[in-house]
């Protein structure tokens, strides 16, 4: 250390030592010659510590607002946490700790691994202001948002739909919902179709969280080609609908869950014009659908609908002279009453499991 303060050894002779020498220095200020400091990094000369690299900073990076070359590697050369807590930095460097968090931020030469380590030991978060940097790459930008140094306010809100719209989920899930449902609840935000969406198709929301978030928004969600839990599709077809699926709900009417179906069968029971209408348009109707119709929909309609019935049989008992069997669930034994009120079919009755049909046709 001495040798390095030396006044009257030239400076290219202490590089050199420094270089050459496996000595390590505690505290990169013990060196009073600023400009040897860059040569001391270099050869990993001073100790990984976070007082280092803020005092290197400040000296050397004040007027430039990005990391250099040399501190870049040293940071880069370490491993371990930093610990370097905002309000440690601002304590020890003042302003400039502001100015070395840009830094990092903006850094794309730091490995994921410091980056992170780097700004977790930060402890920042713009919250009060708007995120103010637009083009910080996918990889890093995903660190950013799960360390929170980004949270979920109107402000940021925006930031991320027009600069990072694709790490949507990673801005809002990392944390939790809670700050996204403060703000719908109080009208400060409202999500779009696709944005609810693709939280609700993502494994890290949890169904509470999801039917908080469905309780808040008032607009229909679509089904199709969406891979939602089942509590977020019964909650869809019980509240948010959209007409538009309900022909897509009948095809896969036999796929769904018992629960989502349950929830179908009773939005057909009070919106049973709409889903004859898709019935008619898909030339198709679940057996089950067409029972919670029965007692709904008018005779003409019912008659318009039996066609398409999932069971020919049921169109077959009624125009030919042939007599199928079904199965004895409630559901065909309530069409098949229905058919028998309209004198579309003469009787019915069951047998071994099974109830066959008379038809009016000799």
């Amino acid at each position: 250390m001495d040798l390095l303060n030396c006044e009257t050894l030239s400076e290219s002779y202490k590089e050199e030592y420094i270089q050459r020498s496996d000595t390590v220095l505690r505290d990169i200020n013990a060196i009073v010659p600023r400009t040897l400091w860059p040569t001391l990094i270099r050869s990993q000369a001073a100790a990984y510590t976070w007082q280092n690299m803020a005092d290197y900073f400040a000296e050397f990076g004040k007027d430039t607002d990005t990391l250099s070359q040399e501190l870049t590697a040293f940071i880069n050369s370490g491993t371990g946490s930093l610990d370097w807590k905002y309000a440690q930095l601002n304590q020890r460097i003042g302003d400039q700790a502001g100015k070395l968090c840009r830094a990092i931020l903006a850094n794309e030469a730091l490995s994921l691994e410091r980056y992170r380590a780097a700004l977790e030991g930060m402890t920042i978060s713009y919250r009060k202001n708007p995120f103010p940097f637009h083009e910080i790459p996918e990889d890093r930008m995903k660190i950013v948002l799960d360390l929170g140094i980004a949270p979920v306010t109107v402000k940021n809100t925006a930031v991320i739909r027009e600069h990072y719209p694709q790490l949507w989920n990673n801005f809002i899930l990392p944390k939790g919902t809670k700050e996204l449902t403060n703000l719908m609840d109080t009208g400060g935000l409202q999500l779009s179709e696709p944005e609810l969406a693709s939280l609700l198709e993502d494994s890290r929301l949890t169904n509470s969280a999801a039917e908080k978030l469905l309780v808040l928004f008032s607009e229909t969600v679509s089904l199709q080609n969406r891979t939602f839990s089942d509590p977020v599709r019964v909650r869809i077809v019980e509240a948010h609908l959209d007409r538009k699926d309900i022909p897509f709900l009948l095809k896969s009417f036999t796929k769904e869950s018992p629960a989502v179906r349950s929830a179908f069968l009773n939005y057909t029971r009070t919106h049973a014009d709409l889903t004859a209408d898709a019935a008619e348009q898909a030339r198709f109707i679940p057996v089950e659908v067409y029972a919670a119709c029965l007692n709904v929909l008018t005779e003409e309609r019912l008659l318009t609908l039996r066609p398409y019935l999932a069971d020919s049989n049921f169109d077959i008992v009624c125009t030919e002279n042939k007599k199928p069997k079904f199965p004895d669930t409630p559901e065909v034994r309530a069409i098949l009453a229905a058919f028998e009120a309209y004198r579309w079919i003469s009787s019915w009755k069951s047998k071994n499991g099974k109830i066959i049909t008379y038809p009016t046709r000799k």
